[in-house]
């Protein structure tokens, strides 16, 4: 686990060498996890979107990294029903094709205030500079309801976990895991990462600001 020592890389894990650490040594094992984090794959773009939840998100680097690899996703030896749930999302990511303006595994689109205007960068954050657009990713429907089982499964072990106590943005021990649904039919699992440098698991070319929003139609 992340916060005690005993950790296996859910990557590895997924790439067959869950037991790498066994043949290496302490120093060579953690340049592997730093050296597997580099590869970007459908699966970074599956956490990230479960990391953005409010409930889970933080930008704190030993916070996140409790809820990433303890909760969003752990590893198969660790919890294996909520490792299959995220890597099933990750193949229907992949099915899907890049998120893009005419569709994918999420449509890519202008972010919009209130009344429909575009919305702009309006200081200089990372690669984008002032008065650059700022784009939000609304996820198809087969995105949104993939994403709904590993949500509510990290939202679960993550309220029971007394570590996350007030570290993350809202999470509240023993909290039923729910989705939320906008007044318009849109159910949100994910919001602004507006503190988000460099969010992983979004394609290079993609803004590393923006919003995601889960499609769903009205009942």
């Amino acid at each position: 686990m992340a916060r005690n020592g005993i950790y296996h890389h859910p990557k590895l894990s997924a790439l067959g060498l869950a037991k790498l650490g066994n043949g290496l040594s302490t120093s060579e094992f953690i340049q592997a996890c730093v050296n597997v984090e580099l590869l970007q794959s459908p699966l970074d773009i599956a956490i990230s979107i479960l990391f953005s939840n409010p409930e889970l998100a933080s930008n704190r680097p030993h916070t996140a990294a409790i809820v990433t690899n303890d909760h969003i996703y752990p590893s198969e030896i660790i919890n294996p029903q909520q490792y299959n749930r995220v890597r099933e999302l990750a193949t229907i990511i992949s099915k899907q094709g890049q998120a893009s303006s005419t569709g994918g595994w999420a449509t890519i689109t202008d972010s919009v205030d209130k009344d429909g205007n575009p919305l702009y960068f309006e200081f200089d954050l990372a690669d984008h500079k002032v008065g650059d657009r700022l784009l939000e990713y609304k996820c198809s429907e087969m995105t949104t309801n993939a994403a709904t089982a590993p949500n509510g499964g990290a939202m679960q072990t993550a309220s029971n976990d007394t570590e996350l106590q007030n570290q993350t943005c809202s999470v509240n021990q023993g909290k039923t895991a729910s989705e939320h649904q906008d007044n318009n039919g849109s159910s949100s699992i994910t919001v602004r990462r507006a503190y988000a440098t460099g969010v992983k698991g979004v394609e290079p070319t993609a803004p590393q600001y923006t919003v995601f929003r889960h499609r769903r139609s009205p009942a």
